[in-house]
């Protein structure tokens, strides 16, 4: 039986005030005074020791991708970034790991104080290593949904926990995305996370939409952007909330036909905007 249990929680000011404390080399102090926040309610707390022990095991996880806990934000540099794909395979295993070690009921996951707690005091030299590297460099702004609790398809830590749950018709998918074809399906705005069963379905069979684009030279990795844009443009004249699974297959079905009848189209557009950012990126280097 899960144990679940409520977690101290950060008010909005102390979250934002902490905020202010992250720069390109330093951030908010690890703070595991559990008298330091508020909790809601009645439940099981977890004490300091506890949380102690939770956060070792996640640092043990994010480790073998090059974080080293330290006393200061000087134990790494510049020079430490892992690339992008360690930190793609770093938020998979979070992903696949976060939900049990952190067990919670949804209307505790479902708070913001929660996590912002989780990024500004409980994780903050893991949040802030993890993207830190991301930026294009070290002025460049650091988004604050990464860190403060608001958009929790987008926070750091929140988005491992809820991940899961919204896979729950088919929780082995979850190992089977990349960390990519992952966040375009539930971190964009406009994204398919809306319609679980749509989601699922074509996080299922995703691989006969690759297979389309591979015959016009676009790789998945690029691909999974472009398909998912057609979908929601087609599904603005189709109440997809309404529709039953079977409905949902077809409705893929028929986009699948749409797509293999589109290619020429595909590969003549794909080319112009490919074209277009090689011309931008010239004259961004000189």
């Amino acid at each position: 039986m899960t144990n679940y249990y409520v977690w101290p929680r950060m008010d909005r000011s102390t979250a934002e005030s902490l905020f202010e404390k992250v720069s390109g080399t330093s951030g908010p102090e690890v703070n595991l005074d559990v008298s330091s926040f508020d909790y809601s309610g009645v439940g099981q707390r977890k004490n300091s020791r506890d949380l102690q022990e939770l956060r070792d095991a996640i640092i043990e996880i994010a480790e073998p991708f090059g974080f080293r806990a330290r006393r200061s934000y000087d134990a790494y540099d510049m020079t430490d970034d892992p690339g992008d794909d360690a930190r793609s395979d770093l938020d998979h295993k979070l992903t696949l790991a976060f939900h049990e070690l952190a067990p919670m009921r949804w209307a505790e996951a479902g708070s913001n104080e929660v996590w912002s707690w989780f990024s500004l005091a409980f994780l903050p030299d893991l949040t802030h290593w993890r993207w830190r590297f991301a930026r294009t460099s070290q002025d460049e702004t650091w988004n604050v949904e990464r860190w403060i609790g608001g958009d929790l398809t987008r926070h750091t830590w929140a988005r491992y926990w809820w991940r899961p749950v919204r896979f729950n018709n088919d929780p082995e998918l979850i190992g089977q995305l990349t960390e990519t074809e992952m966040t375009q399906l539930l971190e964009r705005p406009d994204g398919l996370a809306a319609n679980s069963t749509l989601m699922t379905v074509f996080g299922t069979r995703r691989d006969e939409f690759y297979q389309l684009y591979g015959q016009i030279g676009i790789p998945r990795t690029k691909a999974i952007g472009e398909i998912s844009a057609r979908l929601l443009r087609r599904l603005a004249y189709v109440d997809d909330a309404v529709l039953s699974e079977n409905e949902v297959n077809g409705l893929v079905n028929d986009f699948l036909v749409e797509i293999r009848e589109s290619l020429p189209q595909i590969r003549d557009e794909w080319g112009k905007k490919e074209k277009e950012r090689r011309t931008k990126k010239t004259r961004d280097v000189q």
